[in-house]
């Protein structure tokens, strides 16, 4: 788990259940909550001028459009369950609260969102190489 799920609970996280099929991120939306899976499995659908360019795999103890609460921009990505995930939702402002009173946590989000940027560059690095290959 990224962030024990005890201490969303204390901090007033929720669980939700959603259904295969069911969104969970929109795309356009603003960010109101920091969501953790505690089961299941979705997939975050990346966009680049209305085309999905990366689609990338969500699974247990995963957290979902986080990076988007630390601006003002809508959500540029979309995610939706692939199998029934109960998830574990926790308001912007409860979770910064959250941040304020366990500062160690920065460090832990940091980390995670730098993998997640390192993943999507390696991908894009891959499919460039191989789009460039295809026209030689």
């Amino acid at each position: 788990m990224l962030i024990n799920d005890k201490l969303l609970f204390d901090f007033g996280g929720e669980k939700e259940t959603y259904k295969q099929g069911d969104t969970i991120v929109k795309k356009g939306k603003y960010a109101k909550y920091y969501f953790q899976i505690l089961d299941g499995k979705a997939i975050r659908n990346n966009f680049f001028q209305e085309k999905i360019v990366l689609k990338s795999m969500l699974v247990k103890g995963q957290s979902l459009g986080e990076t988007f609460l630390f601006t003002n921009n809508s959500y540029s990505i979309t995610i939706q369950a692939i199998e029934d995930c109960q998830i574990i939702q926790l308001e912007k402002s409860k979770f910064f609260a959250l941040l304020e009173k366990h500062p160690h946590l920065y460090s832990i989000l940091c980390k995670c969102m730098s993998e997640k940027l390192i993943q999507k560059f390696n991908l894009m690095h891959t499919l460039s190489t191989n789009k460039n290959r295809s026209f030689q």
